[in-house]
């Protein structure tokens, strides 16, 4: 009967958790503790941590992964937050070394890429065109 009644009040606690959000938020989060952005170079890495950017800025990336990315190639994919919509902005591919599990990257150039409008934005890096290893949110001001 006692194992009976915690199997009853865990299960509550899930459903709880799952009405309110709380496994939705975990999961990103989760994701989301993967990628650091800020200011930097690509000798020193990121110098100043931050994630939100003035629209002349160019926006360092990087990413630690608990295990190598066991592929050669990787997409990275920005998608502007509109409401409740997301808006693809740009995308691209970058080679890497299968057997690395980190990368420090200047993967927003403003003299290459051309400058970002005000809002907010998400990065998310792909493995494999459709494995989702980290993302994360961004702000230009």
């Amino acid at each position: 009967m006692k194992n009976f009644i915690k199997v009853l009040f865990l299960s509550f606690i899930l459903m709880l958790m799952s009405a309110c959000g709380v496994l939705d938020m975990l999961a990103t989060v989760t994701g989301s503790e993967e990628i650091s952005l800020g200011t930097g170079n690509v000798d020193d890495g990121i110098l100043d941590e931050r994630y939100e950017f003035s629209s002349d800025e160019d926006i360092m990336m990087e990413l630690s992964l608990d295990e190598p990315f066991d592929t050669s190639e990787i997409s990275f994919v920005i998608v502007k937050i509109d409401g409740n919509s997301e808006v693809i902005q740009t995308q691209w591919y970058e080679s890497v070394d299968p057997s690395w599990d980190w990368l420090i990257y200047e993967f927003y150039i403003v003299s290459y890429d051309g400058m970002l409008e005000t809002g907010d934005y998400l990065v998310r890096v792909y493995k494999n065109d459709s494995d989702l290893i980290g993302e994360k949110e961004f702000s230009i001001e």
